[in-house]
């Protein structure tokens, strides 16, 4: 495929910051460089950055959790499996190309841009009105962006390949669809570095229990948010989570959370693509600026920082009473 490489955290989507400190920006063709990656983290998966000429069509086929019954009927959400289904017998099948299925049951269609066409990376994709509209789960990767390719694993399975064959160029429907479709930056996102497990094991434990009573935190505060500040109460935990996460706190967990807070607190009203959008949003921008765990010693939190510092000295008692 001759596209650049690098190693991202076994079982895990995010860069090894360790070998890959610049995220995707760190990928390379270099074959020494590669085999020096691997032969240091053997077990590590395979990020692979997208090229400027190319495209990875990101299809989840994971639903949101939503009261029974409200998604189909509000037309709110389409995963992207069956999105995908509806634009093709709409406009024409996608032509034959390499294809990935992921671990949960999505699938990553690799794409060819014409000439002189580029797209940015883009989160969701509204639906168009002859079909009934709403919000599908179809991400856009290209310039920037990057994917987990196979052979890599998950603890919830392994990324395979569907289909080995040449890369097909993107049918001018879809370009069309995509070309509408809101850019968003997903560098931060990439450029994570993350920092490793501390290597004794009771510290290990610790900080592991401190990211999780955290993330508890926060899902209270999705669900005691009032209406009117829901919106906003989701975007801000995800964005206080994104500074934490890290080993004992996995982002495709904390994801799925936090969406299903959200979810829950709007009930009826829930719209799970915007719901999910806002919680990408959020994660990747905090770990921009990853927060520093506390050790034993600290104080309590100073007033004029806000509910937040309020929020990591209950988690930080909450750690407390767990290690003793």
């Amino acid at each position: 495929m001759g596209w650049g490489v690098f190693p991202c955290q076994p079982g895990g989507k995010v860069p090894l910051g360790r070998l890959a400190p610049h995220g995707v920006r760190s990928a390379t063709v270099d074959e020494v460089q590669v085999r020096e990656w691997w032969g240091q983290e053997p077990g590590a998966n395979v990020g692979l950055a997208v090229p400027g000429d190319h495209m990875v069509l990101d299809l989840d086929s994971r639903a949101p959790r939503v009261p029974t019954g409200s998604r189909r009927a509000a037309g709110r959400f389409w995963d992207g499996l069956e999105a995908l289904r509806a634009l093709e017998a709409h406009y024409g099948a996608l032509p034959a190309t390499a294809t990935a299925g992921t671990p949960t049951g999505g699938r990553h269609h690799y794409l060819h841009l014409p000439d002189g066409v580029r797209l940015g990376n883009s989160v969701g994709l509204d639906m168009p009105p002859e079909l009934g509209g709403g919000r599908a789960s179809i991400d856009v990767r290209t310039e920037g962006g990057y994917v987990v390719a196979p052979p890599s694993t998950r603890p919830e399975g392994d990324y395979t390949w569907v289909r080995r064959a040449q890369i097909a160029e993107a049918p001018g429907w879809l370009l069309e669809l995509l070309q509408r479709a809101p850019v968003v930056e997903v560098a931060p996102r990439e450029a994570r570095v993350s920092a490793p497990m501390p290597s004794d094991p009771r510290e290990a434990e610790r900080v592991t229990r401190y990211r999780q009573a955290a993330l508890r935190r926060a899902l209270e505060s999705v669900r005691s948010a009032p209406q009117g500040g829901r919106h906003a109460a989701i975007r801000d935990a995800a964005l206080q989570v994104g500074h934490l996460l890290g080993p004992g706190l996995d982002e495709a967990v904390a994801e799925e959370a936090l969406v299903a807070a959200g979810v829950a607190v709007y009930g009826r009203e829930a719209r799970p693509g915007r719901i999910r959008e806002a919680v990408r949003w959020g994660l990747a921008r905090g770990s921009m600026e990853p927060t520093t765990i506390p050790d034993r010693e600290m104080g309590p939190p100073d007033p004029s920082k806000g509910a937040w510092a309020e929020a990591l000295w209950a988690a930080r008692l909450e750690e407390c009473r767990w290690s003793r």
